[in-house]
């Protein structure tokens, strides 16, 4: 599991994680404190006692320009006696400009190695490029909803949109490999909307709401009746007759 900064910064998120066990890799803050040893210590001073260590540089996977190539370093934070995991922090940095580093924290085995937690940390990536093409592609970030309900079901048919062009993107035959891969041994990424129509793509979320069993669509979170497709009323179900009158508060029965 990894997760950028916002994540990482949360501790009780991190005690959660270790309780269940899942491993992770998490970017930390460079103010964030750490238990380190006896006490403890902020990222940046581990990083400034450790800087003129050895580093090795490895790679993430195939970015734009080409494969993504990084140095890293591992420090371990504690391994207590009978355990099979440990708490470490690791860095990276950039060839280009060495103090723009930034930190993780992992809680992992024993026996990971580091190409291990730099192929987890790397993996970020991944999720990013899905989130941006999401963006581009769906209007994943142009919701404009008052309830969480709402923004939780616009969110989601978005998604579920961008898994649907994937899908359709997908060639019938599989190409030569490139050779480059992504992090953890997962297959680039490809632009969701290739093949499609940026309107297709938009009327993607109203086709999948449609496939959706109409039984189902009552446990929609936040429905409370009426057309699960619409907020409006069928147009296959006419309004009830009421008599012609002045009153200004709507179509209701006057005396």
């Amino acid at each position: 599991m990894t997760g950028n900064s916002v994540y990482g910064h949360s501790r009780g998120l991190r005690s959660w994680l270790e309780e269940r066990g899942p491993h992770h890799v998490l970017a930390v803050p460079r103010n964030e404190e750490l238990w380190a040893g006896t006490g403890l210590w902020h990222v940046d001073e581990v990083q400034a006692v450790y800087a003129h260590r050895e580093w090795q540089r490895i790679g993430v996977g195939a970015g734009s320009k080409g494969e993504r190539w990084y140095d890293w370093q591992c420090r371990v934070l504690a391994e207590p006696e009978g355990a099979d995991w440990g708490h470490y922090l690791l860095f990276r940095r950039p060839l280009a400009d060495p103090d723009d580093w930034q930190g993780h924290v992992a809680f992992a085995p024993r026996d990971c190695e580091l190409e291990t937690l730099v192929a987890v940390a790397g993996s970020r990536w991944c999720i990013e490029h899905a989130f941006e093409a999401a963006r581009q592609e769906t209007g994943l970030d142009d919701y404009e909803v008052c309830s969480a309900h709402g923004w939780y079901r616009y969110v989601t048919l978005a998604l579920l949109a961008v898994v649907r062009a994937a899908d359709r993107a997908r060639p019938a035959s599989p190409k030569k490999e490139s050779g480059h891969e992504q992090p953890g041994g997962l297959p680039p990424v490809a632009r969701p909307g290739r093949g499609l129509s940026l309107p297709e793509i938009r009327r993607l979320p109203w086709h999948l709401w449609l496939r959706v069993p109409a039984p189902a669509r009552r446990f929609w979170p936040g429905r409370t009746g009426g057309d699960a497709t619409s907020g409006r009323r069928s147009a296959a179900t006419p309004a009830a007759s009421t008599p012609n009158c002045n009153c200004s508060i709507g179509p209701v029965r006057c005396p």
